[in-house]
């Protein structure tokens, strides 16, 4: 019995010796796994951190856009200057030189023969108003307006009135029967006329003819047309020319 006690006790010594034994031992491989995995992850810190040291520079790479975005914005504030002058002078230099392929309109003017006779401003309302205004343009070198103002497009006649010798003298020297003019209006339509009938009455129209009154009279608004009058002192007459449109 003593020896089985001794054998018990001696046996429970062995094995808290051995328990005793294998924990240190455990201990210590657990150490060094706590050891190892604080380096890792310090390392995949630092590692993290080093991946974001190289993105500071994208923040540096961009700096020199700045001086490009500059660049951009003065280039078109130098040219401006440089642009508007051009354009002054160009503005300039057809003020002063215009261009001659630009057909320039005709305004109130009888055209014929390679020749132009501009027509006057001044408009008489009728043969029976006061002569002497109208007179004292005629004088004056104008060929006066009569009636209605020349415009081709109206559907009326107009009175045309100017100095032979003078003013009317290249007309009078053209005008025959048949022969056409080409009379540019106020709005620049140009319309020809035809020569179709001259009617002669008493020089400065002291006693205009019965059959220029009556068609002066009935014909003036009904149609559009010319009657246009100037004096033949070698004939000691005046005429009046009857023009219808060509077309």
């Amino acid at each position: 019995m003593k020896k089985l006690l001794v054998f018990i006790t001696t046996f429970i010594t062995i094995l808290a010796l051995c328990i005793n034994t294998i924990a240190p031992v455990n201990a210590q491989s657990r150490t060094p796994q706590t050891e190892t995995v604080t380096p890792k992850r310090t390392a995949t810190k630092s590692a993290k951190a080093i991946k974001l040291t190289p993105t500071a520079p994208t923040k540096t790479a961009n700096a020199p856009k700045t001086p490009k975005l500059t660049a951009t914005k003065h280039a078109p504030k130098s040219t401006k200057p440089a642009r508007t002058t051009h354009r002054r002078k160009q503005i300039l230099a057809n003020k002063i030189y215009p261009r001659t392929t630009a057909v320039p309109t005709k305004t109130n003017v009888i055209s014929f023969d390679g020749k132009d006779l501009p027509i006057g401003d001044f408009t008489l309302p009728n043969i029976y108003s006061d002569l002497s205004a109208s007179q004292h343009a005629i004088d004056a070198g104008q060929i006066v307006q009569g009636y209605n103002t020349i415009d081709v497009t109206d559907g009326k006649s107009t009175y045309l009135a100017g100095h032979n010798p003078g003013v009317m003298t290249p007309l009078e020297a053209y005008a025959q029967i048949d022969k056409v003019i080409t009379i540019h209006d106020r709005n620049g339509e140009a319309r020809d006329y035809r020569f179709t009938n001259m009617i002669p009455t008493s020089t400065y129209g002291h006693a205009m003819s019965p059959e220029a009154i009556a068609y002066m009279n009935a014909h003036m608004s009904d149609h559009e047309g010319l009657v246009i009058q100037w004096c033949r002192n070698d004939l000691n007459q005046m005429q009046l020319w009857i023009l219808d449109p060509v077309d």
